[in-house]
């Protein structure tokens, strides 16, 4: 049967409306995302970690944590945590195989609606978009673990 990963590293360019930024991923066991920013030069090693209760930004030595609850929806990695644990947890989700592909269609706790694609042969995730949010993401160099 095909899942998502519990844990897995990964390359990904992230559009979210006008803003294009290309970070290295990784999701824990514990359901933690972390994303390490590669580009635009000027944001090179801001890392954003989310979890279930707060989100940590950290860029050139200084940290700031904030509860989830005061990040606005709208926030990038907020969106990327809530559509894979929704994914995963197969919460208001309906998987479809077709072909190659698995999809994953569903909608996060906060209302937004996205699909997420997995290779059937590797299990690697593909991409991930969210319309309504302008959202989209797409994995390269997937490893789960």
């Amino acid at each position: 049967a095909l899942t998502i990963p519990s844990a897995f590293t990964a390359k990904a360019e992230i559009t979210h409306g006008v803003f294009t930024c290309n970070a290295d991923l990784t999701l824990s066991a514990d359901g933690t995302a972390q994303m390490v920013l590669t580009s635009p030069d000027a944001l090179q090693s801001l890392t954003v970690t989310q979890s279930a209760d707060e989100c940590q930004f950290s860029f050139l030595g200084i940290a700031v944590k904030t509860p989830e609850e005061l990040l606005p929806d709208t926030a990038f990695a907020k969106l990327f945590f809530s559509a894979i644990q929704s994914a995963k947890d197969g919460t208001r989700c309906v998987k479809t195989v077709n072909g190659d592909t698995a999809t994953y269609s569903g909608m996060t706790d906060a209302g937004d609606t996205y699909t997420l694609t997995q290779s059937r042969d590797s299990g690697a995730l593909l991409s991930l978009t969210m319309e309504g949010r302008d959202f989209t993401v797409t994995f390269s160099d997937f490893q789960a673990g």
